[in-house]
């Protein structure tokens, strides 16, 4: 499990490290107000990238089937057409996202002081993000292909551009432009640009049969029926994510951009300190399918006690961390007193979610490896729209707790999650009729 989780791991290292680069240029360079504007824009972008990982994920799972059953055909179709299914949806979104942005802004209470550097730093992304959903689509891709170098080698040009572009072109350095934040929007967009170039010479240098775009371009409806087919569930559950988190920020924005700030520093150290037990979820994922398929049910069960074990002592590390440099960790982002005292207090609650998502996500891993990702999308409408946003409401604005009453509820939910995921697994429900996500073949 360890050597099957490692990859996973650095590759969402190096995501989540996109977002902190961000944080820190602007942080450093323009103060908090302007980290607090990227943070305001964070949760909705998001929901927009929630709307397409569905389709990186059906991506996957079609290029793997096609290219395991070695039929070059099919193999091309489904390359084709996923590519320009992606291009047309993030075409749309982007057109969609410039015209309502600031309507989306004012939507989640983004303060006034703020809303011009969100604004410009939305609109900006949102026009490259085109370049973002093809990153996720060459992802998906590589990995259906049994390519999980490839991405990384990717990611890292993406990283290495971006922590290069985006402080010369927020303080404007020789020939490069002062921009301000929006040289950090820019920087990020320019990364991706030349990080998914280098990516698709890569592929097609390696084998011309990749160099689709070349090939007589035929689409095939009923296949992209297919891939919203097997993508549509994952992305409905991001959805629900990406709505939860924009009410969260609403909230939160009530109480002024230094909590704004805060919050976006500690939701940056916390996907850090998810990261490990949800790349060993994707793991467990894997694994739990092969058993469920070959009915090797006590294997599962021991997948998922190994995986609890790990994924449980590397939070409870991460846990004691936090909880003895909380100011530390902050400090890296911000020197402003109010926005490191904030980010401290919602460490001091929120870490012990690390804890409880040691189990959420270990269960999840079992319950989608049997392709009931139905019953999860289930469990988030409970746990998030359910009980997070109306307790978080409730606390804070109806009790004493005020911003802490935000943080005890998202503790909340995340006990009600894992005790959701955990009452199903045991019920057994999951391995008495466990569908593969994908059976039929396409012909």
């Amino acid at each position: 499990m360890i050597t099957f989780s490692f990859p996973i791991i650095l590759g969402n290292f190096l995501q989540s490290l996109y977002l902190v680069i961000d944080a820190v240029w602007v942080g450093k360079l323009l103060g908090y107000e302007s980290l607090a504007a990227i943070s305001a824009v964070f949760p909705v972008l998001f929901f927009l990238i929630s709307l397409l990982i569905g389709m990186s994920v059906a991506t996957n799972i079609l290029v793997g089937q096609s290219y395991g059953a070695k039929n070059k055909n099919i193999l091309i179709k489904v390359l084709q057409n996923s590519f320009f299914t992606v291009v047309f949806l993030s075409l749309g979104l982007s057109i969609i996202g410039v015209l309502s942005g600031k309507s989306i802004l004012n939507l989640i209470n983004t303060p006034e002081s703020i809303m011009p550097d969100a604004h410009r730093y939305l609109t900006i992304i949102i026009l490259g993000f085109l370049f973002r959903a093809l990153y996720n689509w060459f992802g998906g891709t590589l990995r259906g292909l049994g390519d999980s170098k490839t991405p990384l080698i990717i990611l890292v040009i993406s990283i290495v551009l971006n922590i290069i572009l985006t402080p010369l072109l927020i303080i404007g350095i020789g020939p490069f432009p002062r921009l301000g934040i929006a040289g950090s929007a820019l920087g990020t967009v320019l990364a991706f640009f030349f990080s998914i170039s280098v990516g698709y010479f890569i592929l097609i240098k390696r084998n011309s049969l990749f160099d689709f775009i070349k090939k007589k371009t035929t689409l095939d409806f009923k296949l992209i029926k297919k891939i919203f087919r097997v993508g549509i569930p994952v992305t409905f559950s991001m959805v629900i994510r990406s709505v939860s988190w924009m009410a969260i920020i609403a909230l939160v924005n009530k109480f002024g951009p230094s909590l704004t700030a805060a919050y976006g520093i500690g939701v940056r150290i916390d996907m850090f300190a998810f990261m490990p037990a949800l790349s060993i979820s994707i793991a467990v994922s894997s694994m739990s399918a092969q058993n469920i398929g070959a009915k090797k049910f006590e294997r599962v069960a021991k997948t998922l006690k190994c995986a609890v074990k790990l994924s449980l002592g590397i939070s409870f590390l991460i846990f004691v961390l936090v909880n003895l440099f909380p100011g530390a960790i902050a400090s890296i982002f911000t020197r402003d007193s109010s926005v490191l005292s904030n980010t401290v207090g919602y460490l001091r609650i929120i870490s012990f979610a690390y804890l409880l998502f040691s189990f959420i996500f270990s269960l999840q891993g079992v319950i989608r490896g049997a392709g009931h990702t139905g019953y999860l999308m289930f469990f988030s409408v409970i746990s998030m729209l359910m009980v997070r946003i109306p307790a978080a409401y409730f606390l804070a604005e109806h009790t004493t707790l005020e911003r802490f009453g935000i943080w005890t509820a998202i503790l909340l939910s995340a006990f009600v999650a894992m005790m959701l995921n955990f009452l199903y697994y045991r019920s057994g429900l999951w391995h008495k009729k466990a569908p593969l996500v994908y059976t039929d073949k396409y012909t």
